[in-house]
């Protein structure tokens, strides 16, 4: 059987661009796995929002994001890229961190050039380290898999600071470095997209958030502009979240099912979960 890391190279190395979206946790991996997506990217601002009820401020630890992608991992036939913002600290935490990653089944991780601690792209106040820090960072990195089939992926957020010009010169030297696939975050405009692939020679990936910098984008433009990746990041938590909200509101107003919305019954639920497969197993016990 094909290890999750070789999938994932597979997928990169096939023809054609590929389209995924974020999980949170393992119940929404499973979903975007029954919806037919060939890989699934593992949010870290996703993680600190239903873990800990916080914004994507550097506040999720090493560890509950390792803890956060095994249960994804575990759930699910997909592989699954991790988002290990800045590898946590200094070049022994991004050591660290890489083999954690591996073993909680990630086929690879985005390692970003952000100070810690960081935040989430598209907020205001960021701050990125030295170009030859980054490097460093991921020269660690690549020595540090166990799996040469892991995937490095390099993220900048140069841009925000420092604009485009400064963003492709660190994306081409994170190539250089031995980086797998590169990352500008936050685009605003056709022209900043369309710069990216053109600049590097390694796959380029791009995401787009709903109500972030990143201008609407399809399929078919990513492609067209020269993309490997692309993801559509936070909408399935952002619908979830919406639901929950809506629902919940229902129920205190006096509505105790929260009718009028879509949902899921007892059953369909547990079949959404696989609930079939562990009764046969309990059906088997003497």
């Amino acid at each position: 059987m094909m290890k999750a890391a070789q999938k994932l190279r597979s997928l990169i190395a096939d023809p054609g661009i590929l389209v995924s979206t974020t999980a949170h946790d393992a119940l929404s991996a499973r979903i975007i796995e029954r919806a037919g997506f060939e890989l699934i990217f593992h949010t870290g601002y996703g993680s600190a929002a239903t873990r800990l009820g916080m914004p994507d401020l550097g506040l999720l630890t090493m560890t509950e994001s390792v803890e956060a992608v095994s249960s994804i991992a575990r759930s699910v036939r997909l592989p699954v890229i991790a988002d290990a913002d800045t590898g946590y600290g200094g070049l022994v935490n991004v050591e660290r961190t890489v083999k954690e990653m591996e073993r909680a089944g990630a086929a690879g991780m985005i390692i970003e050039d952000q100070q810690w601690p960081k935040r989430c792209g598209h907020m205001e106040g960021k701050e990125v380290i030295t170009v030859d820090e980054q490097i460093e960072k991921l020269h660690v990195a690549i020595e540090s898999r166990e799996d040469p089939d892991f995937v490095l992926v390099a993220r900048t957020d140069s841009k925000a600071l420092y604009g485009l010009d400064d963003a492709l010169t660190r994306i081409k030297l994170y190539e250089e470095a031995g980086a797998d696939m590169v990352f500008v975050d936050a685009l605003e405009t056709r022209t900043e997209m369309k710069a990216v692939p053109r600049a590097v020679r390694k796959p380029a990936m791009i995401t787009f958030i709903p109500g972030g910098k990143t201008s609407r984008l399809t399929k078919a433009e990513a492609e067209e502009l020269g993309y490997k990746m692309f993801v559509l990041a936070l909408i399935p938590l952002y619908a979830a979240a919406s639901a929950m909200v809506e629902t919940c509101d229902q129920i205190f107003q006096g509505n105790p099912e929260g009718k009028g919305f879509p949902r899921l019954t007892f059953r369909e639920f547990n079949s959404l979960i696989g609930i079939d497969a562990y009764q046969k197993l309990v059906k088997t016990q003497p």
